[in-house]
């Protein structure tokens, strides 16, 4: 696990520990309690009436930039 953590990925030159930190980390949507399938509230009502919401990024540099996504289906792996 180690060696694929640390070999360069996708022809980008960094390791995937690198590029994983270079995203700014978890993203922080994790079920509560034990519950299945917890999503924020605006993301949830975004995807079932078909509307957007507005994400805050942060990069590895802590700037931070806002996009307004319409999230069509949430997929967990």
């Amino acid at each position: 696990m180690f060696e694929k953590l640390i070999e360069p990925i996708g022809g980008w030159g960094i390791s995937l520990v690198d590029a994983y930190l270079a995203q700014g980390g978890p993203m922080g949507i994790v079920p509560e309690h034990g519950r299945q399938n917890v999503l924020p509230l605006e993301l949830e009502e975004a995807l079932e009436l078909g509307g957007a919401v507005e994400m805050e990024y942060v990069d590895a540099g802590n700037r931070r930039t806002t996009r307004v996504v319409r999230p069509l289906e949430i997929r967990r792996f």
